[in-house]
């Protein structure tokens, strides 16, 4: 969600903010990565079939968008934010069986 309405903020149909977005792509890590739930994935290394680690994955995608929002924020985001971001984003769709997004945040500029 956070990325389509930053990729509308680009192209001008969305008028918040981007110490918003920010804020918002931050508060998706925070839900993601609540302490409890990655300490019982962490706990899942146990098992004898190898599982992901979703969530870590998934706080990772969602902190390099807040830092690409951030960049945004100053100026043009790098290459190599978008990258890790959509890098990061791919893999945390797969493990939910999403098809990946296409927006200006994935994009090779």
């Amino acid at each position: 969600m956070v990325e389509r309405e930053a990729a509308d903020r680009l192209i001008g149909l969305d008028t918040r903010p981007w110490p918003h977005l920010v804020g918002q792509a931050r508060a998706a890590a925070g839900a993601i990565g609540e302490p409890r739930a990655l300490q019982d994935e962490d706990g899942l290394d146990r098992c004898p079939e190898a599982v992901p680690h979703v969530r870590r994955v998934c706080i990772t995608a969602a902190l390099a968008l807040a830092g690409a929002l951030e960049e945004q924020a100053a100026g043009p985001a790098s290459q190599i934010s978008k990258q890790i971001y959509a890098q990061a984003m791919v893999i945390c769709e797969g493990f939910m069986g999403l098809a990946p997004l296409r927006t200006p945040w994935r994009a090779p500029d």
